[in-house]
């Protein structure tokens, strides 16, 4: 969520049409991500309100501060991803699951590590994401037909097939979002 101000800006300044995909980054560590803004809010004017997930690929912590940059993305075509662990391998029908579940993803970052849940909503399967194409940064991958090509999972050796194990997530994390309070600069001139 981001406060009231920064639509008005974009709105004026996009001839009332705003931009609503933003590059992140912690100005301390470099790090960036890009996302969709979900809502607006006018409760206060210097907080920006984050997924955990997006203040994880930071490295930010609590108050900390981000700048914010409206960006337009190209529209991803292709995206390979490397599972993080071998419980992608007990995954029965990866195509549909990742279908479902990417849907919450308005754009994906190279070098940034998604999570999905699994067919059975217990167990979190973490991806990065290893290359996009078009050969970008960054792609949108809201109403887009993107073909997932995958890299060898971490840890995958033949002989380790029978012995993975899925570890079980914490679903009291999972049920409710569990959103950062961050203090932000944006990048645009208001």
């Amino acid at each position: 969520m981001l406060p009231d101000k920064i639509l008005r800006k974009l709105t004026l300044d996009q001839g009332g049409k705003a931009m609503m995909v933003f590059k992140i980054t912690n100005p301390l560590n470099g790090k960036s991500t890009h996302t969709a803004v979900g809502k607006f809010m006018s409760v206060v004017e210097d907080i920006v309100v984050m997924p955990r997930w997006v203040s994880n690929q930071l490295d930010v912590e609590l108050l900390g501060k981000v700048v914010i940059k409206p960006v337009v993305l190209p529209k991803g075509d292709t995206a390979k991803l490397q599972a993080q662990s071998l419980d992608i391998l007990k995954v029965k029908d990866l195509e549909t699951l990742l279908i479902v579940r990417l849907s919450r993803y308005q754009c994906l970052t190279q070098g940034d590590i998604i999570s999905i849940l699994d067919e059975s909503n217990k167990n979190e399967i973490k991806f990065k994401v290893v290359e996009l194409n078009p050969k970008e940064e960054a792609v949108n991958i809201n109403d887009v037909d993107l073909k997932v090509d995958f890299d060898t999972p971490v840890g995958y050796q033949p002989e380790n097939l029978e012995k993975s194990e899925a570890a079980p997530v914490d679903r009291s994390q999972l049920v409710a979002p569990t959103m950062m309070y961050i203090s932000f600069m944006f990048v645009g001139g208001i």
